[in-house]
């Protein structure tokens, strides 16, 4: 009994660090983690960018969305281009999650990111911030930056608000993808596709 024990707890730690699965092409030529597909290029203003990276983040093995970048750029260098380029991130959800606890997680964040001028960003975050719903399994957010007009939260497709600046942009997209960003793993992803 104990040695299934021992064989139980070692499946679950390894489910909590093992990658997950690594995408595919379906037959309408999206790729696809888990059970989100995303395209492989889209538009943004006049420009017209790839798919640079899709996974999954976890939570104690458990799967709460999965996520795809979208960028011209290559740098791995993210503070050459958040904030300067076009780029999209869509977040697509596997479980309900309430505003209050998106914002908490994106005020860790914040707090966590060092390079971050949180009084001058904080602002912008207070009007994002009030613009979060409640999401159900199945929901998306997507944030879309395009330099003209700033990052645009849409909730399902709906845009809900448009926040001007590059500060904002850089660290908004930054919870996910700077050195700092809130899972290591999803920002490789996210990254490091191809």
């Amino acid at each position: 009994m104990l040695r299934l024990w021992l064989l139980l707890g070692m499946l679950v730690a390894l489910s909590l660090v093992a990658p997950a699965s690594e995408g595919r092409i379906n037959d309408r030529n999206e790729y696809c983690v888990s059970s989100s597909c995303f395209p492989r290029e889209t538009t943004i203003g006049e420009a017209t960018v790839a798919l640079r990276g899709a996974g999954t983040l976890r939570w104690w093995g458990f799967r709460v969305y999965s996520a795809a970048f979208y960028t011209a750029s290559r740098s791995d260098d993210t503070a050459s281009f958040l904030g300067k380029e076009p780029h999209r991130l869509v977040i697509s959800y596997y479980r309900d999650i309430k505003a209050a606890d998106i914002v908490k997680a994106t005020n860790v964040a914040l707090d966590q990111n060092p390079d971050i001028d949180r009084a001058a960003v904080q602002p912008a975050f207070d009007r994002i911030n009030a613009s979060y719903v409640d999401v159900k399994a199945g929901d998306r957010y997507e944030l879309v930056y395009d330099p003209a007009v700033g990052t645009s939260l849409l909730h399902n497709g709906t845009l809900v608000d448009t926040i001007p600046g590059e500060d904002f942009a850089a660290a908004l997209f930054g919870i996910w993808l700077s050195p700092h960003a809130l899972s290591s793993s999803l920002r490789h992803k996210l990254l490091n596709h191809r």
